[in-house]
């Protein structure tokens, strides 16, 4: 391995409006390694990312790529110095195929520069590149609607790979990835770094980050807190140094003071398109995990229950009287919040401001209880811990956190009975998950009837008083609180020789 680092960034510091987001922060990148780069929301790694990756410009820094001095004023001059970066959010035409995406611009040409595409080069080099990342199944000329997330992120890393990169950075790369495609993503990280690439890695799942990075570099508050091998870590101290505070547990305990009561919500036989003879009931004060693979109906069941799919068989009941839910806002009427997966393009209207977002069911739904939410909001949000400049800051400019809580305020509003909750903590840092677990157990103190789904098995298992589990559009059995991943997984995949009741 060569003793040149890939990537030296030195200083730097960047500021917007007057307000200091970036300070002096330092940050060296090794050929063939995993550098893990890992702070709340607002710590400052989104910044650094795009400074590296041209996006911004830093006030004051020093970047080194291949022991000489870059500047970047465009991601293209980045990527032509051999720093790419695949964003959370892909940057992708769906109506064209993995070829043009991968070589827009960029296009190899018949005859020299002003001839014809060379189209039949241009998908050889493209199959040449995904064959080198280990990828089978996708081919050159497939257009990219028709692929997966995880397909598409591929196409993405194999774009990345095109420019001759010697840096990838990687944002938040599984966020949005069944646990099956998570390997996929593994496998072609290792190829990468053994071909000497190095990979900068943003992740709020810190079992990820001890799994694949050698070093660890933490930023709090746009600060350079500490650089260490993972392998003198623990996810503790991981964790203390990314807030400045200790949690001794992720998931708080489940209050003493909390009885689980009556029957809150029950499913008998319910069965539409999406899901098949589901059974099951939530009672006031329970919080219970839904647990299961992508695809397995976890999220159509909470729909269904919403009233965003229609029930073709079986029936609802709640608080032992028939419930009958054809559309969301009969589902918002009978008390039912549902804390949707997507924040962005489903929970919010992000050019819209604090106050509007967190008032917008309550307004839309029971217009006569505006008032009065309004007048309970400020105390709401504040309780929440949201943190912006005024209620009146639009929603897009706050932290993901401070995005979910907003989403969390305007269903509090309603004073729910049942809340319904899909990936509730997705996306977000360690500290603002850890309000969102406090507020689920402050939710079941109230009486509420808690239903979450969560691809992360230590949160259904840290979280849930019991564990339901599906697959295939049908409930495949129940679990005690505390059962061990493994436990879950074996019933998720229908595997045997696992005990269900082990102990995590």
């Amino acid at each position: 391995m060569p003793d040149t680092p890939a990537l030296v960034a030195t200083a730097m510091t960047k500021s917007f409006f007057g307000n200091t987001v970036l300070a002096d922060v330092d940050l060296t990148l090794h050929a063939g390694q995993v550098h893990g780069l890992v702070g709340e929301n607002g710590a400052g790694k989104s910044t650094l990312m795009k400074m590296l990756a041209g996006v911004h410009t830093p006030d004051r820094g020093e970047i080194v790529v291949g022991g000489e001095q870059v500047s970047f004023g465009h991601p293209v001059q980045a990527q032509r110095a051999g720093v790419s970066t695949v964003f959370q959010e892909f940057n992708l035409l769906l109506e064209r195929t993995i070829a043009e995406n991968i070589w827009l611009g960029r296009e190899p040409r018949r005859f020299g520069a002003v001839g014809p595409v060379d189209t039949a080069r241009m998908r050889r080099d493209t199959d040449e590149l995904l064959a080198g990342l280990g990828v089978s199944g996708l081919r050159a000329g497939t257009l990219v609607r028709s692929l997966s997330v995880a397909e598409q992120q591929v196409v993405e890393i194999a774009k990345a790979v095109s420019f001759d990169a010697r840096v990838i950075q990687m944002d938040e790369p599984t966020a949005a990835l069944a646990d099956h495609e998570v390997e996929l993503l593994y496998s072609i990280i290792r190829r990468l770094t053994d071909r000497g690439v190095a990979i900068l890695y943003v992740s709020h799942r810190l079992k990820e980050v001890f799994e694949l990075c050698e070093t660890i570099t933490v930023l709090k508050d746009g600060r350079h807190v500490a650089t260490k091998p993972a392998s003198e870590l623990s996810e503790g101290e991981l964790v203390r140094l990314m807030v400045g505070r200790s949690l001794t547990t992720y998931f708080p305990d489940k209050p003493d003071d909390v009885e689980v009561g009556d029957v809150r919500l029950a499913l008998s036989g319910v069965g539409n398109g999406y899901v098949d003879d589901v059974t099951l009931e939530v009672r006031a004060g329970e919080i219970v995990g839904l647990a299961g693979l992508q695809g397995s109906g976890r999220t159509e069941l909470l729909e269904t229950v919403f009233g965003v799919h229609p029930v073709a068989r079986g029936s609802l009941s709640l608080d032992g009287a028939p419930l009958r839910v054809t559309s969301p806002r009969q589902g918002v009427r009978a008390r039912l919040a549902f804390i949707t997966e997507d924040r962005k393009a489903k929970g919010l209207a992000l050019n819209q401001s604090i106050l509007d977002n967190a008032l917008g069911v309550v307004r839309s739904v029971f217009p006569r209880r505006t008032g009065e939410a309004r007048r309970e909001m400020p105390g709401v949000l504040s309780n929440l811990d949201v943190a912006a400049h005024s209620l009146g800051q639009e929603v897009q400019f706050l932290s993901g956190g401070n995005q979910q809580k907003v989403v969390l305020a305007r269903w509090l509003s309603i004073d729910p009975l049942v809340v319904l909750m899909d990936e509730p903590t997705r996306g977000i840092d360690v500290g603002a998950k850890h309000r969102v677990y406090e507020l689920m157990r402050e939710l079941t103190r109230q009486g509420v009837a808690v239903l979450m789904v969560s691809s992360e098995l230590p949160e259904v298992i840290g979280m849930s008083d019991r564990i339901l589990v599906m697959r295939d559009g049908t409930l495949a059995g129940e679990l005690p609180a505390g059962s061990s991943e493994e436990a879950v997984l074996a019933m998720a995949t229908g595997a045997t020789g696992v005990d269900e009741g082990d102990a995590a």
